[in-house]
């Protein structure tokens, strides 16, 4: 990911509990792993979190697709993905 330039990115999300479970269950660290959630928080439009992940999709080392989220913005869909407002 150092391509990317992002700000305090981070590995989020299931990838995050899956390998925990993994590790506990004794099984491959990545089973049942479907892609990397990354999140960071800058000031930037929505497209340019979409460029942001297609340049980090298309230089990945890996088989796991990466879904990008930039947390400045989730106020923006939050609402309409999950029923409920969340202040920016």
């Amino acid at each position: 990911m150092c391509r990317s330039k992002l700000p305090d990115y981070y590995l989020a999300g299931g990838v995050i509990t899956q390998t925990i479970w993994n590790h506990l269950l004794d099984r491959p660290l990545l089973d049942q792993v479907k892609d990397l959630d990354v999140i960071y928080f800058a000031a930037e439009t929505k497209n340019k979190q979409l460029d942001q992940e297609q340049t980090l999709n298309r230089y990945s080392s890996h088989n796991y697709p990466i879904d990008l989220k930039n947390q400045a913005l989730v106020h923006q869909w939050y609402e309409n993905k999950f029923g409920l407002t969340v202040d920016p």
